[in-house]
């Protein structure tokens, strides 16, 4: 083998050695990236509109989590600004909140939003004195 052909060699074996730990650096490395939610369970009466917020810390550029709702009759997204999100609760029920994500370390993190209408399987939230005093003027079923 002649010395060209072992140049080579040695040349290939260091650009495949090169890329391969390039390709597992990229693929195992730990940005250290956090997504967190501003809340995790919100109670909301109907007609009432609230935010939910998606918190990264360290975020991963090519990462750009959204908040997806499971039930769009139940909470309707109004509006989004960045990271901030602005629902409508349109009617009695449950609904999710999924933050969806290229990465899939926070693929389970959700809020769980709970609409009441004021009927007697889904009474009104009363949270303070404006909340009782709502309650007065819409007049009970």
């Amino acid at each position: 083998m002649s010395g060209l052909h072992k140049f080579l060699i040695c040349v290939l074996s260091v650009v495949v050695a090169v890329s391969l730990g390039v390709t597992v650096y990229y693929f195992a490395r730990n940005t250290g990236e956090t997504i967190s939610l501003s809340s995790t369970v919100c109670y909301q009466n109907v007609g009432e509109t609230f935010d939910v917020s998606i918190k990264q810390e360290k975020a991963d550029k090519n990462n750009k989590p959204t908040l997806v709702s499971s039930d769009d009759e139940t909470v309707e997204l109004v509006s989004q600004e960045g990271l901030k999100f602005t629902f409508k609760a349109k009617k009695a029920g449950e609904a999710v909140l999924n933050i969806v994500t290229t990465n899939e370390k926070f693929n389970n993190l959700s809020c769980k939003v709970k609409v009441h209408d004021g009927s007697v399987e889904f009474p009104y939230y009363i949270r303070n004195a404006d909340d009782l005093l709502a309650v007065n003027t819409k007049g009970v079923d």
